[in-house]
C-alpha cells in the first residue's frame, strides 16, 4: 500500500509520523484535519451479518457495562468509537486549539440499520414535526415497527450514544469535528442526525460540521 498514493492521503500510522506532517504544514500556515479512516457499506455488512444468527442472539452488556449490545457487530463499533476519541486527543496534542477531526457514521452502526432508518425518514420527509429531534424519532416506536426491529432501534440508540461520547471529547479538547457525507442511501439519515447534533452543540461556537457530496448533478 505504501508504494501507491499512500503518501498523498495518509499522514502516518503513529503519532510521531503524523507530527512530522503537521509541523511541515504549519510552516505554510496550512491546518490539518485528522481522519480515522473507517467506514462500511451494505455489501460488506451483509457478508458479516450472514454469519450471525440474529434470532438466537440475546442482548447483553459490553465489557464496560456502558452499552447494551443488540448485535455482535456492535463491539466493533465500540472499538471504532474509542479510536475516534483517541484521534481527537491526538489532534489536540498535535494541533492545539486548531484541532479538527473527521468521522463517518457507518463506522459506528451497521449500514443495513442505517439504510432502514434512511428509508423511514425519506418516506416521511414532509412530516416536519417528526424530525425536531432524533430523540422524538426513537420514542415514536409505532412508526418504526414496520421496518425496524426493537433490537435495531437499540442499535440506533447506541449509535447516538457513541456519537455524543465522541463529540463530548472533541468539545473537551476545544476542537471541531465534521461528519462526512456518505452514500445517497444513507445520506438523509446522516443529515438529520448531524442537524440534530448541531442544534445541541453549536450554540456558542461552531463544533459540529456537516458535509455534502459534490459529484451528483
Amino acid at each position: 500500500m505504501r508504494t501507491t498514493l499512500y503518501g498523498q492521503f495518509v499522514a502516518g500510522t503513529k503519532t510521531d509520523e503524523v507530527k512530522q506532517i503537521v509541523d511541515k504544514f504549519k510552516q505554510y500556515n496550512v491546518k490539518v484535519i485528522l481522519d480515522y479512516s473507517m467506514e462500511s457499506d451494505i455489501s460488506t455488512s451483509i457478508t458479516a451479518s450472514n454469519n450471525v444468527h440474529k434470532s438466537s442472539f440475546n442482548t447483553e452488556l459490553d465489557e464496560s457495562n456502558t452499552f447494551k449490545i443488540y448485535h455482535p457487530d456492535e463491539r466493533i463499533f465500540n472499538t471504532n468509537m474509542f479510536n475516534y476519541i483517541k484521534n481527537s486527543n491526538t489532534s489536540r496534542e498535535l494541533c492545539g486549539q486548531s484541532s479538527f477531526i473527521a468521522m463517518k457514521i457507518t463506522a459506528l452502526v451497521r449500514p443495513l440499520v442505517l439504510q432502514k432508518l434512511n428509508q423511514f425518514l425519506e418516506s416521511r420527509i414532509t412530516d416536519h414535526n417528526l424530525f425536531d429531534t432524533i430523540d422524538s424519532l426513537l420514542t415514536t416506536k409505532n412508526d418504526f415497527t414496520h421496518s425496524l426491529t426493537p433490537n435495531e432501534l437499540g442499535e440506533i440508540s447506541n449509535l447516538l450514544l457513541r456519537i455524543n461520547r465522541i463529540i463530548q471529547t472533541v468539545k473537551k479538547n476545544e476542537g471541531r469535528i465534521f461528519i462526512d457525507a456518505e452514500q445517497s442511501y444513507f445520506q438523509t439519515a446522516i443529515n438529520k442526525i448531524v442537524i440534530h447534533l448541531q442544534r445541541l452543540y453549536n450554540r456558542n461556537n461552531l463544533l459540529v460540521y456537516n458535509t455534502y457530496q459534490c459529484y451528483k448533478k
